[in-house]
């Protein structure tokens, strides 16, 4: 989740993944970026989590650590969960798959829900937990 940083991120130099994290070898950028700026507090399990909300930050006064639900309310407070990338409305400007915004933008989401739902039903189908 956003919060007020007194400093600014600092966008990893890695070519993002189609995620928005960058990736040092096959660890996040700010993963790498945690274990070197803080070798005394291991993870331990725990996971990296970007109190700015940029994906490629990798500025050390911007990551924290946290477990999954926190990470996970973090993503979606972001909108970072309904989707890969969140691509702006060439209609209206916003973000699609939003609430607020034009019928594409609300057609986007509805489209994610319906999807999202097919998914569970075939997995129910087939004994899938």
């Amino acid at each position: 989740m956003k919060k007020s940083l007194t400093t600014e991120c600092i966008p990893s130099l890695t070519r993002a993944a189609i995620n928005g994290y960058a990736h040092i070898g096959k660890q996040g950028a700010h993963v790498a970026a945690w274990d070197a700026n803080y070798p005394d507090r291991p993870r331990n399990g725990l996971y990296v989590r970007h109190l700015c909300g940029t994906k490629n930050c990798i500025n050390p006064k911007h990551l924290a650590l946290g477990t999954q639900a926190e990470n996970m309310a973090d993503e979606k407070a972001t909108g970072a969960l309904l989707g890969k990338k969140r691509k702006p409305c060439k209609e209206c400007g916003g973000l699609l798959g939003t609430t607020d915004g034009c019928k594409w933008c609300k057609w986007t989401l509805q489209r994610r829900i319906h999807q999202a739902r097919y998914r569970e039903r075939l997995r129910a189908r087939n004994g899938e937990a």
